[in-house]
């Protein structure tokens, strides 16, 4: 931590870090926000200027997989009908709200997982209505512009999306099971490579502070 100021340094009866529960350890942050270290005094109650929380001390957690723009049908679609009564129901109510309406489920949607201790989220994008609660946010974003195919019209509404999203992180995704390739030409392209690839870019191999 050497030349690093140090803005905070906290301390929990158990700290998760890189799959291990350390005990009394200390998390010290650097003066733009960052992790600057991670350490385990022999005392802590010993060292100066520590804040010492009860319980453990994780880091953010991470939402794999969301649709921060269809959070405005939370609850307007009856649970247990599988896949099927999803996607007709969805078709049936997603006229009914408005761009404000829609904003503002997004908006709370996004407060709620901050809210929960989730600061990383992969979200699943079909046109930008999300994009600027996501700048708003101090969630950490990536945004999975999704294709639903080759064709021009596909990437027309994706490169529009690219556009659109400004300074957010975005990748592009392949929808499941819609292959992104003609029946029958024998190329193996299925669901989550591209996903998964941009998601090792971001967040990496491990967990941990």
């Amino acid at each position: 931590m050497k030349n690093i100021t140090l803005r905070r340094r906290i301390a929990a009866h158990y700290v998760y870090h890189r799959r291990s529960l350390l005990r009394n350890a200390i998390v010290s942050w650097s003066s733009d926000g960052r992790v600057a270290g991670v350490e385990v005094p022999g005392n802590v109650d010993a060292c100066a200027g520590v804040e010492f929380y009860n319980g453990i001390l994780v880091p953010d957690f991470v939402n794999a997989h969301c649709h921060l723009e269809l959070s405005y049908l939370k609850g307007a679609i009856p649970q247990g009908g599988g896949f099927t009564a999803f996607a007709r129901g969805m078709g049936e109510v997603r006229g009914l709200k408005g761009p404000e309406e829609r904003q503002l489920a997004a908006a709370e949607a996004d407060r709620r997982m901050w809210r929960q201790g989730i600061g990383g989220v992969g979200d699943v994008c079909n046109g930008d209505s999300s994009f600027a609660v996501k700048a708003d946010s101090p969630v950490d974003y990536l945004s999975f512009l999704e294709l639903f195919g080759l064709g021009a019209s596909s990437a027309r509404g994706a490169g529009a999306a690219r556009t659109a999203c400004g300074g957010l992180r975005a990748a592009l995704y392949g929808h499941p099971p819609c292959y992104l390739f003609p029946a029958g030409c024998g190329v193996p392209f299925g669901r989550g490579i591209g996903y998964r690839a941009a998601f090792r870019t971001l967040y990496g191999e491990s967990c941990g502070a």
